[in-house]
């Protein structure tokens, strides 16, 4: 029963799915998602890693209290 239970707990209902407030830009994009072939999806997704690994290595670059060499 507790097993059960804490399975319960992290599942939402039918309405709660419904109402859920999703901004339309992320609609439109899972809509665009959908439709395209698997080697876009790849090359969609590896896009999206290669920029958020730009955007992190930005922010590791500029802590102050770090001093090492260049690493890219």
């Amino acid at each position: 029963m507790e097993v059960n239970d804490k399975e319960e707990q992290g599942k939402m209902t039918v309405e709660e799915t419904v109402n859920l407030k999703i901004p339309k830009q992320v609609l439109d994009f899972a809509e665009f998602y959908a439709e395209i072939g698997s080697m876009e999806r790849d090359a969609l997704l590896t896009k999206i890693v290669i920029a958020r690994l730009e955007d992190i290595k930005e922010k590791f670059k500029a802590l102050p209290h770090l001093h090492i060499p260049e690493l890219w």
